[in-house]
């Protein structure tokens, strides 16, 4: 559940107790992106499993690379994010967080969110795409004598390879 919280700028008078409670919401949305990603990663993981078994040995170039930008994209914000929360002995000496440290928090904790949905919507368009091809009947197979470029290519369909397609 991605939580509704009210921007840094838009808080009345900014006082140490609004910020602390703003940062711990954040601290709460933050771990639910990163729970996100990693189930979102999970399905992208399964996805490519499935595609092994079925011997889709070739993920279309656009769509891999479009998954791919968005995983490392979206974990780098995450990272980011990390970095912004305080130490064990920084939360010791400082209990309350400065109102400069939650906003830039909340930016990062932003970014990271919208990093997360954009790969998820990648993934799912992903599926789609692949759900696609599946129904095009442009499944890889390697049982007939197909060669390994041919896969690479593409140009292996079901029931058929290369050189060994009968003429009907």
């Amino acid at each position: 559940a991605v939580l509704a919280l009210p921007m840094m700028s838009r808080m009345g008078d900014g006082s140490a107790h609004q910020a602390w409670v703003q940062y711990h919401w954040l601290r709460i949305e933050f771990a639910d992106f990163r729970a996100r990603l990693r189930s979102v990663g999970k399905r992208h993981h399964a996805l490519l499993v499935t595609m092994r078994e079925e011997r889709m040995y070739v993920l279309p170039e656009a769509i891999g690379n479009a998954l791919r930008t968005e995983l490392i994209a979206a974990n780098t914000s995450l990272k980011h994010a990390d970095t912004e929360l305080p130490t064990r002995r920084q939360r010791a000496e400082r209990p309350l967080p400065a109102i400069t440290t939650v906003m830039r928090f909340e930016a990062l904790v932003r970014e990271a969110a919208m990093r997360v949905r954009r790969f998820g919507w990648q993934l799912r368009q992903a599926m789609r795409d692949i759900a696609t091809l599946r129904r095009a009947h442009i499944v890889f197979d390697t049982s007939k004598g197909a060669k390994g470029s041919d896969l690479r290519r593409g140009l292996v369909h079901h029931g058929q390879s290369g050189s060994t397609a009968s003429a009907g």
